[in-house]
């Protein structure tokens, strides 16, 4: 079946391990500005990769984070009638991503 995929690459300075903490959490939030429901989050601490799925609406959701030493790159794959929600899935990971990313301490919520 064909899939819409959106791509995007983000710079980081993190180590890889809180790369993969951080990333997790804004995978979970940006999934969730979608009202995303059955949010998983899996990530191979052995190849740096992680996967993602989730519901919105009635579709099925799901993609990848590859965690490299200076960048991650995300790839979502949207079912076919998702092609209209491209620029805003995409605008999305622009916003929430790179917060993440941030050298700065991020606060675990309570």
């Amino acid at each position: 079946m064909f899939e819409v995929q959106v791509k995007g690459k983000y710079s980081h300075t993190l180590s890889v391990a809180e790369v993969g903490r951080r990333t997790a959490k804004a995978i979970k939030e940006l999934l969730n500005g979608f009202a995303a429901t059955k949010v998983k989050v899996i990530r191979d601490n052995e190849t740096d990769e992680m996967e993602f799925s989730c519901i919105i609406s009635t579709y099925s959701i799901s993609g990848e984070v590859s965690i490299n030493e200076d960048h991650i790159k995300v790839v979502v794959d949207l079912p076919p009638a998702g092609i209209v929600f491209k620029k805003q899935v995409k605008d999305a990971m622009d916003k929430r991503i790179p917060k993440y990313l941030e050298e700065k301490e991020l606060v675990d919520e309570p």
